[in-house]
């Protein structure tokens, strides 16, 4: 049975180069931190993201107990080929919602941030949606990283366990936060 007040959490906290042979890669480094340092780490690199980033809030009643949840962070350029087509069509249009250098706005527009009641545990294999892309457009809200910390953090605190799988930093571009069983 999971602790259910666990004392540590899991945070990757950066990436870095390895080279086997002749070929280089990137390696995620992930610490077990006290559970307060270990969401303080989150935070400081959550809100200091230079990416553009969709947020879908842990909803951990839409997940299976019996295994471990991560809080995935996805870089939307690491998808292709590996996502249906339309999923990723979504994604970069949740992206195109956000400011940029042609439309400009203020720190008030930083984030999607979707329902986590949207997205489930697939029944075979990684999540399944439980509304189509054309419902969930409605349901879109562009916040504050600041804002979106402050919807995620408690879910956060309570629902990943030092058993889990952690809680990913942003890294290597524009991406997509969800949960994930591991």
């Amino acid at each position: 049975m999971k602790d259910p007040n666990p004392k540590t959490i899991s945070i990757m906290t950066g990436r870095v180069q390895k080279k086997l042979l002749f070929v280089k890669y990137m390696e995620d480094n992930w610490g077990d931190f006290e559970r307060k340092k270990g969401l303080g780490i989150f935070k400081e690199k959550f809100l200091a993201s230079p990416y553009k980033m969709i947020v879908v809030q842990p909803d951990f009643s839409q997940f299976n107990p019996k295994y471990n949840q991560c809080y995935v962070y996805w870089p939307l350029s690491e998808m292709k080929g590996k996502l249906d087509k339309k999923e990723i069509d979504f994604y970069h249009e949740c992206i195109e919602r956000l400011p940029n250098e042609e439309n400009p706005t203020d720190e008030s527009s930083e984030v999607v941030c979707l329902p986590g009641n949207i997205m489930s545990e697939a029944k075979t294999f990684g999540n399944s949606w439980t509304k189509s892309f054309s419902d969930i457009k409605s349901l879109i809200s562009v916040i504050s990283k600041q804002q979106c910390y402050d919807h995620i953090k408690d879910a956060l605190a309570l629902g990943i366990g030092p058993d889990e799988g952690g809680i990913m930093t942003p890294h290597v571009g524009d991406g997509v936060y969800f949960l994930q069983s591991v």
